[in-house]
């Protein structure tokens, strides 16, 4: 106890002995006051700003665009909106995913723009096969995504009957031999306009046959290279069809293209080579 005495008087004689000391802790003490308060004054700041920015940002309208108006308002209506949105902490990413899950939507953008508003832009599937059932059309884009049903399909869509795939239904995508095929031949045969609406009948595959707008037949087959026997259908018969001939049709699985004009039947009748 004696020492432990003597050893605070001597502290006590030395603080005395030396003011500067003192003087340099009171200057510590103030400035850790000093930044306690800063860092107080900065949260409450924050705290005041992220408040009015959330009231300021607040999303009042969101905006759905496409080239496809009747996708833009389908899409629109199955949005759903988080209470309270606004464009400083809502996950925007949340409407493209709502849109893409649209079996029509093939990609969706979203944009903020300040202060209140959101655009979410979405690009449509483009139709490529029109797949005959009962007598309506399931049109089905080049990624095999099955998009809607329809009455009469567009033109430059290539008509498909007597194939039946099991999971041809809307949102459902096709990946089998015959979607590939039909694939391959219809977009073959897109850059020949004045010849649609074409027409391929799979119901006999080993005499698949297209038909032309005016109704010329061309027999393509599957035992060899159908989309090259389908252009060249499409070439023999834009040149006969030139030259005035009326065609009613085409063997392609020769070594050279034979055609019988319209008027004449197939069998028994003569052949021309093309």
């Amino acid at each position: 106890m004696t020492r432990q005495t003597h050893q605070g008087g001597n502290d006590v004689s030395e603080a005395r002995r030396s003011p500067a000391l003192a003087e340099w802790r009171r200057q510590c003490r103030r400035r850790r006051c000093a930044r306690v308060a800063t860092v107080l004054s900065l949260s409450v700041g924050v705290g005041l700003a992220l408040g009015a920015g959330e009231s300021l940002l607040a999303l009042r309208e969101l905006r759905v665009v496409s080239t496809d108006r009747t996708l833009a308002m389908e899409v629109a209506q199955n949005l759903t909106l988080p209470s309270h949105p606004n464009l400083l902490t809502t996950p925007i990413v949340q409407f493209t995913r709502e849109a893409e899950r649209c079996p029509r939507v093939a990609k969706a953008e979203v944009e903020r723009r300040l202060p209140d508003r959101l655009i979410l832009t979405v690009h449509p599937r483009t139709p490529l096969i029109a797949l005959e059932r009962n007598g309506k059309y399931l049109l089905i884009d080049k990624d095999g995504m099955c998009l809607y049903w329809c009455q009469r399909p567009r033109k430059e869509l290539l008509r498909v009957t007597g194939w039946h795939p099991q999971r041809a239904q809307v949102g459902q995508r096709l990946t089998d031999e015959w979607f590939e095929r039909s694939r391959d031949i219809a977009q073959a045969l897109l850059q020949w306009t004045k010849l649609q609406p074409w027409r391929m009948d799979a119901s006999n595959p080993p005499e698949l046959t297209l038909t032309s707008g005016s109704g010329a037949k061309g027999t393509v087959g599957v035992d060899g290279d159908t989309v090259k026997r389908a252009e060249l259908f499409a070439e023999v018969l834009q040149e006969l069809e030139a030259r005035g001939n009326q065609v009613g049709r085409v063997e392609l699985r020769t070594r050279r293209p034979i055609w019988w004009p319209a008027s004449q039947r197939v069998a028994g009748g003569p052949d021309h080579p093309a």
